[in-house]
Protein backbone atom coordinates (compact mmCIF):
# COMPACT_ATOMS: atom_id res chain seq x y z
CA UNK A 1 0.00 0.00 0.00
CA UNK A 2 1.25 3.18 -0.96
CA UNK A 3 -0.85 5.54 1.42
CA UNK A 4 -2.26 4.92 5.15
CA UNK A 5 -5.92 6.38 6.00
CA UNK A 6 -5.59 8.59 9.05
CA UNK A 7 -8.28 8.46 11.72
CA UNK A 8 -9.47 11.65 12.54
CA UNK A 9 -10.03 12.73 16.13
CA UNK A 10 -13.38 12.26 18.29
CA UNK A 11 -13.55 15.84 18.97
CA UNK A 12 -13.00 16.83 15.34
CA UNK A 13 -15.77 14.25 14.03
CA UNK A 14 -17.99 15.56 16.84
CA UNK A 15 -17.14 19.62 15.87
CA UNK A 16 -17.96 18.81 11.83
CA UNK A 17 -21.54 17.34 12.72
CA UNK A 18 -23.94 19.85 13.73
CA UNK A 19 -26.83 19.00 16.16
CA UNK A 20 -29.28 18.43 12.86
CA UNK A 21 -26.60 15.77 11.58
CA UNK A 22 -25.74 18.09 9.08
CA UNK A 23 -22.22 18.47 7.95
CA UNK A 24 -20.84 21.83 8.91
CA UNK A 25 -17.57 22.30 7.59
CA UNK A 26 -15.15 24.35 9.74
CA UNK A 27 -12.27 25.74 8.11
CA UNK A 28 -9.50 26.30 10.68
CA UNK A 29 -10.32 22.43 11.36
CA UNK A 30 -10.53 21.36 8.06
CA UNK A 31 -6.77 22.97 6.89
CA UNK A 32 -5.43 21.47 9.83
CA UNK A 33 -6.83 17.75 8.76
CA UNK A 34 -5.62 18.41 5.54
CA UNK A 35 -2.05 19.22 6.45
CA UNK A 36 -1.39 16.17 8.28
CA UNK A 37 -2.76 13.85 5.55
CA UNK A 38 -0.32 15.68 3.12
CA UNK A 39 2.91 15.75 5.33
CA UNK A 40 2.35 11.81 6.00
CA UNK A 41 1.21 10.82 2.81
CA UNK A 42 4.12 13.06 1.29
CA UNK A 43 6.64 10.91 3.72
CA UNK A 44 5.71 7.48 2.43
CA UNK A 45 5.60 8.35 -1.18
CA UNK A 46 8.66 9.85 -1.05
CA UNK A 47 10.04 6.70 0.66
CA UNK A 48 8.28 4.13 -1.19
CA UNK A 49 10.35 2.16 -3.59
CA UNK A 50 8.16 2.40 -6.63
CA UNK A 51 8.81 5.92 -6.28
CA UNK A 52 12.71 6.18 -5.57
CA UNK A 53 14.82 3.72 -8.28
CA UNK A 54 17.13 1.74 -6.31
CA UNK A 55 20.02 2.78 -8.39
CA UNK A 56 19.85 6.48 -6.87
CA UNK A 57 19.44 5.05 -3.05
CA UNK A 58 22.96 3.00 -3.86
CA UNK A 59 24.90 5.58 -5.73
CA UNK A 60 25.56 8.19 -3.43
CA UNK A 61 27.52 11.28 -4.25
CA UNK A 62 30.87 10.26 -4.56
CA UNK A 63 30.22 7.92 -6.98
CA UNK A 64 28.10 10.06 -8.96
CA UNK A 65 31.26 12.63 -9.09
CA UNK A 66 33.37 9.75 -10.01
CA UNK A 67 31.60 8.26 -12.55
CA UNK A 68 31.05 12.04 -14.37
CA UNK A 69 34.70 12.42 -13.62
CA UNK A 70 35.41 8.48 -15.92
CA UNK A 71 32.48 10.14 -18.63
CA UNK A 72 34.64 13.50 -19.09
CA UNK A 73 38.04 11.95 -19.46
CA UNK A 74 36.35 9.53 -21.82
CA UNK A 75 35.07 12.57 -24.00
CA UNK A 76 38.31 14.32 -23.92
CA UNK A 77 40.17 11.03 -25.61
CA UNK A 78 37.41 10.51 -28.18
CA UNK A 79 37.62 14.29 -29.38
CA UNK A 80 41.28 14.16 -29.19
CA UNK A 81 42.09 11.57 -31.55
CA UNK A 82 38.95 12.81 -33.68
CA UNK A 83 40.60 16.12 -34.06
CA UNK A 84 44.17 14.33 -34.74
CA UNK A 85 42.29 11.94 -37.15
CA UNK A 86 41.62 15.48 -39.01
CA UNK A 87 44.90 16.76 -38.97
CA UNK A 88 46.39 16.64 -42.35
CA UNK A 89 49.77 18.00 -44.33
CA UNK A 90 48.76 20.01 -47.24
CA UNK A 91 51.74 20.84 -49.87
CA UNK A 92 51.99 24.38 -50.35
CA UNK A 93 55.46 24.96 -51.98
CA UNK A 94 57.40 22.94 -54.29
CA UNK A 95 61.17 24.36 -54.98
CA UNK A 96 62.03 23.80 -58.43
CA UNK A 97 65.73 23.17 -58.00
CA UNK A 98 65.38 20.52 -55.84
CA UNK A 99 66.83 18.03 -57.53
CA UNK A 100 69.55 19.76 -58.80
CA UNK A 101 70.79 20.97 -55.36
CA UNK A 102 70.71 17.39 -54.31
CA UNK A 103 73.00 16.35 -57.47
CA UNK A 104 75.14 19.26 -56.44
CA UNK A 105 75.46 17.81 -52.23
CA UNK A 106 75.99 14.59 -53.66
CA UNK A 107 79.05 15.73 -55.65
CA UNK A 108 80.81 17.58 -52.50
CA UNK A 109 80.42 14.15 -50.14
CA UNK A 110 82.21 12.25 -53.22
CA UNK A 111 84.89 14.83 -53.55
CA UNK A 112 85.35 14.58 -49.58
CA UNK A 113 85.39 10.77 -49.82
CA UNK A 114 87.44 10.52 -53.11
CA UNK A 115 90.56 12.81 -51.53
CA UNK A 116 90.22 10.99 -48.35
CA UNK A 117 90.15 7.24 -49.71
CA UNK A 118 93.21 8.70 -52.29
CA UNK A 119 95.33 10.13 -49.99
CA UNK A 120 97.47 7.49 -49.36
CA UNK A 121 98.28 6.67 -52.61
CA UNK A 122 100.17 10.02 -53.18
CA UNK A 123 102.91 8.36 -50.59
CA UNK A 124 102.43 4.89 -51.90
CA UNK A 125 102.68 5.45 -55.71
CA UNK A 126 106.41 5.87 -56.95
CA UNK A 127 106.71 9.13 -58.62
CA UNK A 128 109.84 11.15 -59.43
CA UNK A 129 108.04 13.72 -57.87
CA UNK A 130 109.74 14.84 -54.24
CA UNK A 131 107.57 13.73 -50.80
CA UNK A 132 107.50 17.70 -50.40
CA UNK A 133 105.87 18.11 -53.42
CA UNK A 134 103.53 15.17 -52.96
CA UNK A 135 102.41 17.00 -49.52
CA UNK A 136 101.92 20.43 -50.75
CA UNK A 137 99.65 18.35 -54.32
CA UNK A 138 97.93 16.65 -51.38
CA UNK A 139 97.38 19.41 -49.33
CA UNK A 140 96.46 22.22 -52.03
CA UNK A 141 94.07 19.32 -53.55
CA UNK A 142 92.67 18.75 -49.95
CA UNK A 143 92.07 22.78 -49.17
CA UNK A 144 90.24 23.38 -52.65
CA UNK A 145 87.95 20.72 -52.01
CA UNK A 146 87.14 21.39 -48.59
CA UNK A 147 87.01 25.35 -49.52
CA UNK A 148 83.96 24.23 -52.38
CA UNK A 149 82.36 22.26 -50.36
CA UNK A 150 82.07 24.53 -47.49
CA UNK A 151 80.87 26.85 -50.19
CA UNK A 152 77.76 24.58 -51.45
CA UNK A 153 76.69 23.81 -47.98
CA UNK A 154 76.35 27.58 -46.57
CA UNK A 155 74.92 28.47 -49.73
CA UNK A 156 72.45 25.08 -49.81
CA UNK A 157 71.88 24.52 -46.26
CA UNK A 158 69.00 26.92 -45.61
CA UNK A 159 67.51 25.51 -49.32
CA UNK A 160 64.04 24.69 -48.56
CA UNK A 161 62.71 21.69 -51.02
CA UNK A 162 58.99 21.51 -49.99
CA UNK A 163 57.04 22.83 -47.37
CA UNK A 164 53.79 21.25 -45.77
CA UNK A 165 51.36 23.02 -44.03
CA UNK A 166 49.71 21.21 -41.13
CA UNK A 167 46.30 22.15 -40.60
CA UNK A 168 43.13 20.37 -39.73
CA UNK A 169 40.47 23.10 -40.67
CA UNK A 170 40.65 23.35 -45.01
CA UNK A 171 37.96 26.07 -44.55
CA UNK A 172 40.49 28.98 -43.67
CA UNK A 173 41.54 31.12 -46.24
CA UNK A 174 44.70 32.40 -44.58
CA UNK A 175 47.73 31.02 -42.82
CA UNK A 176 47.26 31.75 -39.19
CA UNK A 177 50.13 32.52 -37.08
CA UNK A 178 50.50 30.34 -34.95
CA UNK A 179 50.54 27.67 -37.79
CA UNK A 180 53.18 24.78 -37.84
CA UNK A 181 54.97 24.25 -41.29
CA UNK A 182 56.40 20.95 -42.36
CA UNK A 183 60.05 22.08 -43.97
CA UNK A 184 61.72 19.89 -46.25
CA UNK A 185 65.91 20.49 -46.51
CA UNK A 186 68.74 18.57 -47.71
CA UNK A 187 71.68 18.25 -44.71
CA UNK A 188 75.20 18.28 -46.05
CA UNK A 189 75.42 14.48 -46.26
CA UNK A 190 72.29 14.82 -48.95
CA UNK A 191 69.70 13.49 -46.98
CA UNK A 192 66.26 14.91 -46.48
CA UNK A 193 65.87 16.59 -43.13
CA UNK A 194 62.25 17.82 -41.79
CA UNK A 195 61.97 20.10 -39.27
CA UNK A 196 58.71 21.47 -37.22
CA UNK A 197 58.45 25.42 -38.04
CA UNK A 198 55.95 27.86 -36.20
CA UNK A 199 55.34 30.80 -38.42
CA UNK A 200 55.30 33.21 -35.73
CA UNK A 201 59.02 31.98 -34.97
CA UNK A 202 60.00 33.17 -38.50
CA UNK A 203 61.24 36.67 -39.59
CA UNK A 204 62.31 37.89 -43.13
CA UNK A 205 65.79 39.07 -43.85
CA UNK A 206 66.11 41.75 -46.45
CA UNK A 207 69.24 41.95 -49.23
CA UNK A 208 71.16 38.51 -47.58
CA UNK A 209 72.03 36.09 -50.20
CA UNK A 210 70.39 32.60 -50.58
CA UNK A 211 68.41 33.74 -46.97
CA UNK A 212 65.08 34.40 -47.09
CA UNK A 213 63.85 33.59 -43.41
CA UNK A 214 65.46 33.22 -39.92
CA UNK A 215 64.10 31.80 -37.25
CA UNK A 216 63.40 34.58 -34.14
CA UNK A 217 63.03 31.85 -31.15
CA UNK A 218 62.61 27.86 -31.05
CA UNK A 219 59.41 26.50 -32.14
CA UNK A 220 57.87 24.80 -28.92
CA UNK A 221 54.78 22.16 -29.17
CA UNK A 222 52.25 21.49 -26.55
CA UNK A 223 51.89 17.81 -25.50
CA UNK A 224 48.29 18.03 -27.59
CA UNK A 225 50.09 19.24 -30.55
CA UNK A 226 53.21 16.84 -29.80
CA UNK A 227 50.53 13.97 -29.63
CA UNK A 228 48.96 14.59 -33.24
CA UNK A 229 51.77 15.51 -34.92
CA UNK A 230 53.60 12.41 -33.83
CA UNK A 231 50.16 10.09 -34.71
CA UNK A 232 50.45 11.89 -38.27
CA UNK A 233 53.82 11.58 -38.90
CA UNK A 234 54.17 8.13 -37.48
CA UNK A 235 57.88 9.44 -35.82
CA UNK A 236 58.90 10.29 -32.74
CA UNK A 237 59.19 14.08 -32.22
CA UNK A 238 61.96 15.02 -32.22
CA UNK A 239 64.04 12.25 -34.04
CA UNK A 240 66.93 11.67 -36.54
CA UNK A 241 64.67 12.80 -39.75
CA UNK A 242 62.18 15.39 -38.03
CA UNK A 243 63.56 18.04 -36.00
CA UNK A 244 62.00 21.16 -34.56
CA UNK A 245 63.11 24.90 -35.44
CA UNK A 246 65.99 26.66 -33.34
CA UNK A 247 66.50 30.07 -33.00
CA UNK A 248 68.95 31.39 -35.87
CA UNK A 249 67.95 28.82 -38.25
CA UNK A 250 68.22 29.78 -42.13
CA UNK A 251 65.59 29.16 -44.80
CA UNK A 252 65.99 29.64 -48.55
CA UNK A 253 62.75 29.74 -50.65
CA UNK A 254 62.07 31.05 -53.89
CA UNK A 255 59.48 33.89 -53.10
CA UNK A 256 59.65 35.13 -56.12
CA UNK A 257 58.35 32.75 -58.70
CA UNK A 258 54.73 31.71 -59.29
CA UNK A 259 53.00 30.13 -56.07
CA UNK A 260 50.06 28.87 -54.35
CA UNK A 261 47.68 31.05 -52.80
CA UNK A 262 48.92 29.39 -49.13
CA UNK A 263 52.29 29.70 -50.01
CA UNK A 264 51.92 33.63 -51.04
CA UNK A 265 49.69 34.00 -48.02
CA UNK A 266 52.29 32.44 -45.98
CA UNK A 267 54.79 34.85 -47.80
CA UNK A 268 52.45 37.93 -46.72
CA UNK A 269 51.92 36.62 -42.72
CA UNK A 270 56.27 36.47 -42.07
Amino acid sequence: MLFTPIRLPNSHVKALLGASGGLKLKSSILNSSFSTFRKVNNTQVGNHSVFKPRILENLNKGKLTSCLKVFSFTRSISDAKSIASGLKKVEIYNAPLSKIVKIIKYTSVLSISGIVLLSPWFFILESSLPLVARISLLAGASVFIGGSVALVNWAFNPYITKIELLDNNSKKNTISRDALLLVNKIDAFAREKKTIVRVNTLSRLENVPMRTWTAISDTTLSDFELEKLQNLLSSKIPSRNILLGKNDDKYFAHTDLESSQEMVDLIKSI
